[in-house]
């Protein structure tokens, strides 16, 4: 995580439109993806950076 590029936490809703057979996507339903602040990484350790994406992904699965 030093490397100092920004991590774009993204959560979106892909239950029931993935096709295993396939290998495909299916949006023929409404599909909602949320992109959070960018996450600075540089100088931090991964563990850091992992708490504060999972704060976004627990703040955004709880308003879903």
């Amino acid at each position: 995580c030093t490397s100092g590029v920004p991590i774009i936490p993204i959560r979106y809703n892909l239950i029931d439109k993935v096709n295993d057979k396939r290998k495909a996507f299916y949006f023929w339903k409404k599909t909602k993806v949320i992109f959070g602040n960018a996450i600075e990484t540089r100088g931090r350790d991964v563990d850091s950076v992992m708490e504060e994406y999972r704060a976004f992904h627990d703040s955004e699965l709880a308003n879903w």
